[in-house]
């Protein structure tokens, strides 16, 4: 499990990481599935970075199901939440956003 924290600059900076090293020759041995599969494959949260231009490259990059939401507190107020869902995802993404992903990358805590 690798969760990027206010993981937006990860998807809009991704074409730019793979430019510069999606050619090199040692590709396989760093990114097996390419620069933009690794990318993929991690999580993200939405730590500071609701704002609809930073989830929309999010989640041009991953499904909802690999977003996570983080707060930064106490650097920032906590009711994000409340800007996730002005965003207008669908209830189940806004679900698993919230709470679904958290606990199914880490299940203690959904006890």
């Amino acid at each position: 499990m690798t969760v990027l924290a206010s993981g937006w600059t990860v998807p809009i900076m991704a074409g730019r990481i793979d430019s510069s090293c999606g050619n090199s020759p040692k590709l396989h041995e760093f990114a097996p599935l390419g620069i933009t599969g690794e990318l993929r494959r991690l999580d993200y949260d939405t730590a500071n970075s609701i704002r609809a231009p930073m989830m929309a490259a999010r989640l041009k990059l991953v499904p909802a199901s690999q977003v996570t939401y983080g707060t930064d507190d106490p650097y920032f107020r906590l009711d994000q939440m409340r800007d996730l869902e002005r965003l207008g995802l669908d209830v189940s993404d806004l679900t698993a956003v919230g709470s679904a992903n958290a606990v199914r990358l880490i299940p203690r805590l959904g006890v």
